[in-house]
């Protein structure tokens, strides 16, 4: 008689525990980039999420527009998701004497944090090598 009591209430536990999972929060992310102190007009920003900071398959984009202005959008998924991100930046085609570092999120030294409940407003400010 004890093991059957037993059985129902480890079953009842699991299924107490077992409800629905809350999909991330949608984040919101905007900015805008400066290159020597001035808008970086066009070009792309990439957010890759930091595998030391967490999350590693996460991804956003955003062309940047001529006033140097982005608003990110998820790139393998619906929603950005929070967490720790290295940020790529791209210049415009043609563009001389751009830094080769800002090309790639490893090297950029460009990591920002993107939390829920809050407007992520970055200003990437770049300067020369």
């Amino acid at each position: 008689m004890i093991k059957p009591v037993l059985l129902l209430i480890g079953l009842s536990l699991c299924i107490a525990g077992c409800g629905p999972v809350e999909p991330p929060a949608s984040i919101i992310v905007t900015g805008k980039v400066e290159y020597l102190g001035r808008p970086l007009s066009g070009g792309m920003v990439v957010f890759s999420a930091d595998p030391a900071g967490g999350e590693d398959q996460a991804m956003g984009y955003a062309i940047i527009q001529p006033d140097g202005a982005f608003q990110l959008k998820p790139m393998h998924s619906e929603r950005m998701t929070t967490g720790w991100f290295r940020i790529a930046v791209a210049p415009p085609p043609n563009s001389i004497g751009f830094p080769n570092r800002y090309r790639q999120p490893e090297h950029s030294g460009l990591v920002r944090e993107l939390v829920a409940d809050r407007e992520n407003v970055i200003h990437l400010q770049l300067d020369a090598p």
